[in-house]
């Protein structure tokens, strides 16, 4: 299985050898024994003390480095707890010329032995990619070196980077709590996800309701949550942006159960990043082709010297000719799979989206056409009938069975309704909705502006803004989620101006145009500002 794969671009004091002597350092102490670095570069094969193996092979010894050149260094060793699994760790080096940084690859996988062995592998990175940051001077424009913050401030300039089409890492956005606390580290995010991923950090107080309005719900992040941002994935798909969120419940769960969630975040960006990674990764094969075509090179200019050897030349450079083909058609596959890897996944969504919108609630009057006018009089029935004593959650109950097509009632509604039971007046409250369900719902549906479509409420019945001295609190009271997603329910219908929960209620909601839906957050007492 592959777990890990990436690269980093290196530019150490010494080039090749100081990469050399902190993979051999890496090596040593993994396994308490002494690696040469110079064998690594040439090429060697070692046993090591705890029963790990080093193979080494590289285009030109290291004694007389030739460029461009090419090495690969593997480590081979046992799983400590899990009988029948190897760990196999790649290290690929390549450098053009001694003035250019070095391209180092690392990959990491596990070879089993058999379909028995199913124990669970804990995503992870190897502790080099750690010690070749510290010490092998990676360049500046590696992604996730330096962490990056995100504020109101520079929230709209965030937008337009994180869609620019040159933009080719995923950015990973950390978001704090409300006691302004990170569940995740983002120190600790950028150490795994360095050379993978940019670390975009929300410090603590920045308004996130601003940045959530600069950037768009989808790529935003808030109360601890971290949102994974991918990029691009073709000229397709330009403007498509694939993202993953992980919510603070999910993330507090993962910790709460001995995992680690910095590494449920590592494996959903490396599920992403690992096979373009393993392409250009310098394998034990590429450093064996690449050999393969220096001596074919070396050869043809000995064959072309001499005047007897001229169809060993011919030989020599159609074989040259036929492995660049190859190679050709391997990097046009590779694009190709990445393609439709990217159509796929775009299908998927859209597949999953339809899906939704024909299922649940979503559903409940689009059956037919008979289904839909059956629903309607049974809806103008009941609404006229059901005006005696409903309790506030037998109201959003109702309104939810009879107008599923046009209302939706969260959780946080019923919770907040369950919670008002001293409230005096719910037949007034059940008429408020039914308006609002109604003769409000059906002036906005014609495209009413709110301005006009309020006005079938009273005077008193209905408010679009809450005061402006309302805190940061209160905007986080006042936000609800639905399908994931965040709204800010200012819009809400009132009974009752007294600090009294018997006399007293209010009923947050907001209109979803795209879904020509109202959606309910909460029927309840006065919310705090």
């Amino acid at each position: 299985m592959l777990v890990y794969c990436s690269s980093l671009a290196l530019n150490p004091s010494n080039g090749l050898m100081s990469v050399a002597e902190c993979v051999a350092r890496w090596m040593g102490q993994r396994s308490k024994s002494f690696v040469r670095p110079e064998d690594l570069l040439s090429g060697c094969e070692q046993r090591l003390r705890d029963g790990a193996n080093v193979v080494a092979t590289s285009t030109s010894p290291a004694s007389e480095l030739n460029f461009p050149y090419l090495a690969s260094m593997v480590l081979s060793h046992g799983d400590a707890d899990v009988s029948g699994r190897q760990w196999i760790t790649e290290i690929g080096l390549r450098q053009g010329d001694a003035s250019e940084p070095v391209q180092c690859s690392i990959l990491l996988q596990t070879n089993e032995i058999s379909a028995r062995v199913h124990a669970p592998i804990q995503p992870t990175r190897p502790r080099l990619v750690e010690a070749l940051v510290q010490n092998c001077q990676p360049v500046a424009t590696t992604p996730g070196l330096h962490g990056k913050k995100l504020n109101e401030s520079n929230a709209a300039a965030f937008s337009l980077a994180l869609e620019h089409p040159t933009r080719d890492v995923p950015w990973v956005v950390v978001s704090p709590t409300r006691e302004n606390t990170y569940i995740v580290n983002p120190a600790r995010l950028r150490s795994l996800l360095v050379g993978l991923a940019e670390i975009i950090e929300i410090p603590p107080g920045a308004d996130t309701f601003a940045i959530q309005s600069a950037i768009g719900t989808k790529h935003a992040a808030w109360l601890g949550a971290v949102n994974v941002i991918f990029p691009a994935r073709s000229a397709r798909s330009a403007g498509w942006f694939e993202t993953t969120r992980f919510l603070p419940d999910r993330l507090i769960e993962l910790a709460e159960d001995g995992g680690e969630p910095s590494s449920e975040i590592l494996a959903c960006v490396t599920h992403r990043t690992n096979l373009p990674a393993l392409w250009r990764h310098t394998s034990p094969s590429t450093v064996a082709m690449a050999k393969l075509r220096k001596q074919l090179s070396a050869g043809i200019q000995k064959a072309q010297t001499s005047e007897n050897t001229s169809e060993y030349a011919e030989l020599l450079e159609f074989a040259d000719k036929e492995l660049r083909e190859k190679e050709d058609v391997v990097r046009s596959l590779h694009s190709d799979i990445e393609d439709r890897d990217d159509e796929i996944t775009r299908l998927s969504a859209e597949n999953e989206a339809l899906k939704h919108s024909l299922s649940g609630k979503q559903s409940a009057g689009a059956a037919n056409g008979a289904a839909i006018a059956a629903m309607s009089d049974l809806r103008d029935a009941a609404l006229a009938a059901f005006d005696d004593d409903l309790s506030l959650s037998q109201c959003l109950l109702m309104l939810d069975t009879l107008c599923s097509d046009r209302v939706a009632v969260l959780d946080t509604a019923y919770k907040s309704a369950e919670d008002a039971t001293e409230f005096k007046y719910p037949k007034q409250a059940f008429k408020l909705l039914r308006t609002l369900v109604t003769t409000y719902y059906s002036a906005l549906l014609a495209g009413q502006p709110d301005a006009e479509a309020r006005k079938v409420f009273g005077k008193n019945d209905y408010s679009a803004k809450e005061a402006e001295s309302m805190s940061e609190a209160g905007r986080r009271r006042r936000t609800f989620t639905y399908l994931g997603q965040p709204f800010f329910m200012e819009a809400h219908l009132k009974i009752g101006t007294k600090d009294s929960a018997a006399e007293t209620l209010r009923i947050h909601f907001y209109w979803l145009a795209s879904e020509k839906r109202l959606i309910i957050g909460h029927c309840g007492a006065h919310i705090n500002f």
